[in-house]
């Protein structure tokens, strides 16, 4: 898979991403996201992040409503660096979903 790092400032997060093979990347595919961070806080952001993202297809990940962490009241506890943090995880995860829709590859 490929490997992406956004800043949480500190601590950082690593992801892992990867695809089904499929002869129609652009219907079939679906994306599967793995990451860790070595901070609790963001480990559960991330996996929150995860469970609704991973086994998605491109297009499912790149137009997803995340509106339930606003929901939630999510933002209202993070700090401001941890809500930078979670739109950067986010952020990544739909570059990871468009690129693989412009090309039908994983980017490098």
């Amino acid at each position: 898979g490929a490997w992406g790092t956004a800043a949480t400032d500190p601590p950082r997060f690593g992801m892992i991403v990867s695809s089904d093979s499929t002869s129609d990347v652009t219907t079939f595919q679906r994306l599967h996201f793995t990451a860790d961070s070595d901070a609790l806080i963001t480990k559960g952001l991330i996996a929150i992040l995860i469970r609704v993202l991973s086994g998605e297809t491109p297009s499912a990940v790149a137009d997803a409503d995340l509106s339930f962490l606003d929901k939630i009241g999510m933002n209202e506890h993070l700090s401001p660096t941890r809500k930078n943090g979670l739109s950067a995880m986010v952020d990544k995860m739909r570059q990871y979903a468009t690129a693989v829709q412009a090309s039908g590859e994983l980017p490098e």
